[in-house]
């Protein structure tokens, strides 16, 4: 069975609103979206056809680091030749029924995880997690389902489900839309909607409904919802009470003039239960995709943060957390000190220290406690970030300066411990095994226009250091150039 992060609360039903928002054309809108807590996500519709990248199959992609992790599988081979090019699919081909339907019920991965060595990056994670949805929609396993219902039909779904009204689950949820009118099949999950109508009965209006997206491949790396909508025209629906009925008739013609089908799967109690893929198996795909009670999201590893700026440090938590201490490393996690304690929010906005030089070793932790003050979860960076006091911006390596020619040396100082009152320049030829002095400078510069020295032979190991000091004499901070440039005679 898995653990869920999203809270299964009740979500009382929500009536609907004669004429509160009347829209131009229409004397009654009527609205709902499901609620936090059961929200959907976006993705990729990871699409069979070769030539449209990338694919499940794909070296690097979800299938290949399964097998790197679960020696002896080949994912990736099944993979190829049943969900791939062997099949002669059309662009069409692809997973978005697979992924609706995990998106439907499944939270969404939010931080990568590294297991014995291999790390799956969220994309990782959602793909296997779509994969995992595959045979939901095979029509044996629908907990809800209409075949091109009609437009007081799906009105009636979307208040019951979408919103609330009357629910199987006894709050508001996302369900499948098949929104292409036609020989291709696109599933999206629907989140929420819109109806316009007039006052004359039966009923005439318009239907906008919200749906998450998977066109773009960057949908799969990021944790953002993006959304689409689908705009309806209908008439003639009739109702009973203030409740549409199965009535009407949809305006228009082609694709994207009315639903095709609305469907829902049963929730998988295994991560197996609709799994294709005969290559995957239970317990890898646990350790995968199954979410930690907490999970860091940001900082998570490799980002730059200046010093005496503010950051959000991020967090996802299960349902019995109710507040939460966070601390920082900047050590590696040798040491440890507070930053906030008693958060009962899911994440913070941190004034971040200004220490005494760049810290590239860093690390957030945050611990969870439920309502009984016991540690319900402990989670930290799955890598080190950077809180950067001063960064030499040029050169920075691949440069290549003739000699007595000027150039600007360029740095930028983020928040100090004291007050900067001088800048020393050194520069090295010899890939730092000496340095000589460029010039000292007062007060806060951040600029130096420098007249190359004279060299023979081409230098190709040089670089530049930046060191402020303050009116003591003490560092606060230095940098030196990423890579190596070069001085030419």
């Amino acid at each position: 069975m898995r653990y869920s992060i999203l809270k299964l609360a009740l979500i009382g039903f929500i009536f609907l609103s004669i004429g509160v928002f009347p829209h131009p054309g229409y004397s009654y809108t009527d609205s709902g979206e499901v609620p936090s807590g059961w929200d959907v996500w976006s993705c990729w519709y990871w699409p069979w056809l070769d030539s449209l990248n990338p694919n499940l199959y794909d070296a690097g992609e979800a299938m290949d680091l399964y097998d790197a992790y679960d020696v002896g599988a080949d994912a990736q081979g099944w993979e190829y030749y049943y969900h791939g090019p062997a099949q002669n699919p059309e662009g069409w081909w692809g997973h978005c029924h697979a992924w609706a339907g995990a998106s439907v019920w499944e939270p969404q991965p939010v931080n990568s995880k590294v297991l014995n060595g291999i790390k799956f990056w969220i994309r990782d994670r959602k793909g296997l997690m779509v994969e995992t949805y595959d045979g939901c929609a095979d029509g044996t396993n629908f907990e809800l389902y209409a075949y091109r219902p009609s437009p007081g039909l799906f009105w009636r779904y979307l208040r019951d489900e979408i919103r609330g009204d009357d629910s199987m689950h006894g709050h508001g949820m996302a369900f499948v839309g098949e929104l292409y009118y036609g020989s291709e099949v696109w599933n999206y999950p629907i989140f929420g909607f819109e109806v316009d109508y007039g006052s004359t009965y039966p009923y005439s209006g318009t239907m906008i409904i919200s749906v998450a997206a998977d066109s773009k491949p960057s949908y799969a790396d990021s944790t953002t919802i993006y959304y689409t909508t689908f705009t309806y025209q209908f008439t003639g629906v009739t109702a009973s009470g203030e409740s549409p009925v199965d009535s009407g008739t949809w305006v228009g013609s082609g694709p994207y003039s009315r639903p095709d089908a609305i469907w829902r799967p049963y929730y998988a109690t295994t991560w197996m239960q609709y799994v294709s893929n005969t290559q995957l198996d239970e317990s890898h795909l646990s350790d995968i995709l199954s979410n930690p009670k907490l999970s860091v999201i940001s900082p998570n590893g490799g980002e730059v943060i200046p010093s005496g700026s503010t950051s959000t440090i991020e967090w996802a938590a299960s349902s019995d957390a109710v507040n939460y201490n966070v601390l920082l490393s900047v050590d590696g996690g040798t040491l440890w000190e507070r930053i906030a304690t008693g958060v009962t929010n899911t994440s913070y906005l941190w004034g971040v220290p200004k220490p005494s030089g760049n810290k590239k070793g860093c690390l957030v932790k945050v611990i969870a406690f439920d309502s009984e003050s016991n540690t319900v979860g402990t989670d930290t960076s799955d890598a080190p970030f950077s809180i950067e006091v001063v960064k030499l911006t040029s050169p920075d390596g691949e440069e290549a300066w003739a000699s007595g020619t000027p150039h600007t040396l360029s740095w930028t100082v983020n928040g100090t411990k004291k007050a900067v009152a001088r800048v020393k320049l050194f520069y090295t030829k010899n890939g730092g095994s000496t340095w000589v002095a460029i010039k000292t400078l007062g007060g806060d510069r951040q600029t130096y226009s420098w007249t190359i020295p004279k060299v023979k032979t081409a230098k190709q190991k040089c670089k530049v250091k930046v060191v402020l000091e303050d009116k003591n004499g003490s560092s606060l901070g230095n940098d030196v150039s990423d890579g190596y440039f070069t001085i030419e005679p």
